[in-house]
């Protein structure tokens, strides 16, 4: 992905601010790289959680050996083995309620990681657009500069559609999950604020 946005780049922007497109290219590699081992360890918690899965039946069969002991006539452990299925039915609930709780903050943050790599990817986009837009080219004579007039246009209402349409995404999935309660909610709104300013300059 950072090697299709490099290519993307031209070298006009890449020259005019060569400090700020690198540190643009490594924060979008760093969201790239959490999107990728997030999404790795809930695969793994997914797996974790089926494993936990596959022994609701060997709890459920140990319950009714221990029921089927407790209902015998008098077993002299029927007490010591109530306490340890009733230990053991916790703790496998325990441990269900645990795995269900992670993979919901794993997914949590999975969508975190995509709409950061979103937002970023389209304040760069933005600032592209910027760059290209405060171009101080104006040709070198009067079909040049009618050449360039017409393409600014043409620039202008593709930026302005596209831009549009892409903070209006950015900003529906902000409030999605800011309506879902994500524990992140206020940093969500920064970001939206700040794509709302930058597109909006």
């Amino acid at each position: 992905a950072i090697a299709v946005l490099d290519t993307l780049a031209t070298p006009a922007i890449k020259k005019s601010e060569p400090a700020e497109y690198d540190e643009a290219l490594g924060l979008l590699g760093r969201v790239y790289k959490k999107l990728y081992l997030n999404s790795s360890v809930l695969k793994r918690s997914k797996i974790l959680e089926k494993a936990i899965d596959n022994y609701a039946d060997e709890i459920r069969q140990l319950g009714e050996r221990s029921r089927h002991l407790l209902e015998e006539a008098a077993h002299p452990d029927a007490e010591a083995i109530a306490t340890r299925q009733a230990r053991v039915d916790r703790l496998y609930a325990s441990l269900r309620d645990l795995g269900i709780d992670r993979r919901a903050r794993l997914e949590e943050r999975l969508k975190l990681y995509q709409l950061h790599r979103e937002i970023l990817d389209l304040e760069t986009w933005i600032n592209e657009r910027t760059l290209v837009a405060q171009s101080s080219d104006t040709g070198t004579d009067f079909e040049h500069c009618c050449l360039l007039r017409e393409r600014f246009r043409e620039f202008s209402r593709d930026t302005a559609a596209i831009g549009t349409e892409r903070v209006a995404g950015a900003n529906e999935l902000v409030d999605a999950l800011v309506d879902q309660a994500h524990s992140e909610a206020a940093l969500l709104t920064q970001w939206k604020d700040h794509i709302n300013e930058l597109w909006a300059d």
